[in-house]
């Protein structure tokens, strides 16, 4: 049973990247005007992108693949810490999921109320992510055989966190460009550190000493 949970959270955290970077490839391949390392994902998910039958649908379902991830990880790791990161990593999926609800600012456009109510939901996601990884951080420290991915842990939520700074400051004055640059770097960590988690768990082939000191 424990191999098949193993099996299925590193599917579903595969999944979750996979998916993600289908709707990075469609909405830069679906709107001429998109960059794929320049365009904000925020424009992928908004009213003005031409593609957007398909790139909203491919980010919800991001946003149900991620929280099937964290609901897996919550089944597997039973330390406390693990239970708050699942908790906050569930969280950030439903957060992705209400942030449709708030569309940014047209582009070239003086910012709009839904825009900073965007950006401040932007912000909440990934504060839940960053906490989320945090906690995993402790978990992982008090796991045999997932020790290892503890300082890994620790070291991309920095990233994730300075990152998230430096996005939202950009996202309030619309600088469209170095948004979605920074956001491309975030995302690069955070789906490095879910590849790691799931290549970790499905090497983790039997039940660890989940007793806290």
């Amino acid at each position: 049973m424990l191999k098949i949970l193993n099996v299925f959270i590193s599917y579903f955290g595969i999944i979750t990247i996979i998916v993600f970077l289908f709707l990075i490839i469609f909405g830069s391949i679906l709107d001429p005007r998109s960059q794929l390392l320049f365009r904000e994902i925020s424009y992928f998910i908004s009213p003005y992108m031409s593609g957007k039958k398909i790139t909203i649908p491919l980010f919800q379902l991001y946003n149900l693949t991620l929280i099937v991830f964290s609901l897996g990880l919550s089944l597997r790791m039973h330390n406390i810490f693990a239970k708050f990161g699942s908790l906050s990593l569930a969280l950030s999926g439903v957060v992705g999921i209400i942030l449709i609800w708030f569309p940014m600012a047209p582009p070239h456009m003086p910012q709009t109320i839904d825009g900073l109510l965007h950006v401040f939901t932007a912000f909440i996601m990934s504060f839940c992510i960053v906490t989320a990884i945090l906690f995993f951080g402790k978990a992982f420290e008090h796991m045999a055989n997932l020790a290892w991915l503890s300082q890994y842990s620790f070291g991309i939520s920095l990233i994730l966190f300075l990152s998230t700074i430096v996005t939202g400051l950009f996202a309030v004055f619309q600088d469209s460009s170095l948004v979605g640059l920074t956001e491309k770097l975030s995302l690069g960590a955070f789906f490095f550190w879910i590849l790691l988690v799931a290549v970790g768990i499905l090497r983790s082939d039997k039940r660890v000493n989940y007793n806290l000191p």
